[in-house]
């Protein structure tokens, strides 16, 4: 007979094989009786055989499958009407990998999850409103309480000391650490950064591991916050030339450096050995230089925007072995 067992656990299920029985001690397997009647002999007057079926393998592929279950609880802040439909949404980094709409006002709902392991958060998003992200336990079962809040902007433009606009730089929204929307400045200078949830955070300008300004704190409201022109130092662009022990230029290069006063380098180079970087302010610089094949190098140097490069990084295949 075949029965189907629920086990302790959300959403697990065995497959039970029941009703085999042994015919003694040490006998493997369950036992078939013959097609003859119960108490009947068998040809000659024996009595029916009784047949060992092979042992039958265990059912190792039948695993119990726990899914972690996410009771969500979704409250609505001060000035967030009652939506008429919300949305969940499962991210790991900044990649959505789930989500699931709601219509309707329910606000309490049980979600089963069957995610790869890694770091994931959860949030809501409706219309004009968000809650912000929530760290999600895999491990085990839990409750999450998701608060809705209103949407805010920030906008401003981003200038140099002669008063021109910085033309593709990148702009970001960090809150706890953690990137929570980025753009570039257009053609003018201008950025503009939607659907933030209201709070504290921090605007980041340039590479968010080596800024170009200290990040600016800002406690963000309901609807436009601009911030009107942003001076940053003036900036500028520099080259780097990667060469071997030889002086050969070498092609595919990776480059990475920082300066101490903001500003990042992080680029591979051509098949002349150039590499570029942009949105570099004055300062003391060092730049890494590695190939798999002809080594290591790197070099400290001071730069300042519209000085003569490029700057050159020689390879030592001895620094592999360091």
């Amino acid at each position: 007979m075949l029965t189907l067992a629920a086990l302790a656990g959300i959403g697990s299920t065995w497959l039970v094989v029941e009703g085999a029985r042994p015919e003694r001690a040490g006998t493997p397997g369950p036992i078939h009786e013959s097609a003859f009647a119960p108490g009947s002999a068998g040809p000659g007057g024996a009595a029916p055989p009784r047949i060992a079926s092979p042992a039958l393998p265990e059912p190792a592929s039948l695993q119990a499958v726990h899914l972690p279950v996410v009771k969500v609880v979704l409250e609505l802040g001060a000035e967030v009407p009652e939506p008429r439909g919300w949305r969940l949404v499962v991210r790991r980094g900044d990649e959505t990998v789930a989500e699931r709409f709601h219509g309707g006002s329910e606000r309490e709902l049980e979600l089963e999850l069957e995610l790869a392991p890694g770091n994931y958060s959860l949030a809501a998003e409706a219309s004009g409103a968000a809650s912000l992200p929530v760290p999600l336990e895999l491990e085990r079962s839990t409750d999450v309480t998701l608060l809705l809040q209103p949407l805010s902007t920030l906008a401003g433009a981003v200038v140099d000391g002669e008063g021109a606009g910085v033309a593709g730089l990148p702009v970001h929204w960090r809150r706890a650490r953690a990137l929570e929307r980025s753009t570039s400045t257009d053609a003018f200078g201008a950025f503009q950064l939607e659907g933030l949830v209201r709070g504290a955070g921090e605007l980041v300008l340039g590479d968010p591991r080596s800024p170009i300004l200290p990040p600016r704190a800002l406690e963000l409201v309901a609807g436009l916050l601009d911030l009107g022109s942003i001076p940053v130092p003036q900036l500028g662009e520099l080259l780097v030339r990667v060469v071997d022990e030889n002086d050969v230029p070498v092609a595919a290069a990776l480059l990475s450096g920082s300066g101490d006063q903001g500003g990042s380098i992080d680029a591979r180079s051509d098949l002349d050995g150039l590499a570029r970087a942009a949105f570099l302010p004055p300062g003391m610089y060092r730049v890494f230089a590695s190939h798999p094949a002809l080594g290591r190098g790197n070099t400290v140097f001071e730069f300042a925007p519209g000085e003569p490069s490029p700057v050159q990084v020689r390879l030592r295949r001895a620094a592999l072995r360091e």
